[in-house]
């Protein structure tokens, strides 16, 4: 998995897995307006999955196995490369499936401090009192 940000902030910008998957998961909360906006620049969402790593309500349907989404994605993984429309990447060199930005891997120390944050079962953020 690799996780792409920004250098000057740190923002998050998406996460994608390998060259030869050409999906960009974009962070709702990257975009002005949040999810909301998102859903209204490019629909609503299709299918979820992962939602046992919910903070708070998971989304329905995202908890288990979601067949008909993941079939769906392969349908389009496949159809893009059969027809040649998986480049070009956003992240990748085509020639040698390269990362065009550096990379950086955290170390343990690092993930471990991050892991009250972020799961597998990350703490809620404190609220306001």
């Amino acid at each position: 998995m690799y996780r792409w940000h920004t250098t000057c902030c740190n923002s998050p910008v998406g996460n994608s897995l390998t060259p030869a998957v050409p999906f960009v998961g974009i962070v709702a909360q990257a975009f002005d307006g949040g999810a909301v906006r998102v859903d209204e620049v490019f629909g609503r969402p299709t299918g979820a999955i992962l939602g046992k790593y919910a903070i708070g309500e998971a989304p329905k349907g995202s908890t288990g196995f979601n067949l008909p989404l993941i079939l769906r994605a392969i349908g389009k993984v496949l159809g893009w490369r059969l027809r040649g429309k998986a480049w070009p990447h956003p992240f990748f060199k085509r020639e040698t499936n390269e990362p065009i930005y550096p990379l950086r891997v955290l170390s343990q120390d690092e993930r471990e401090a991050l892991r009250p944050l972020c799961g597998p079962r990350p703490a809620a953020p404190a609220g306001p009192a």
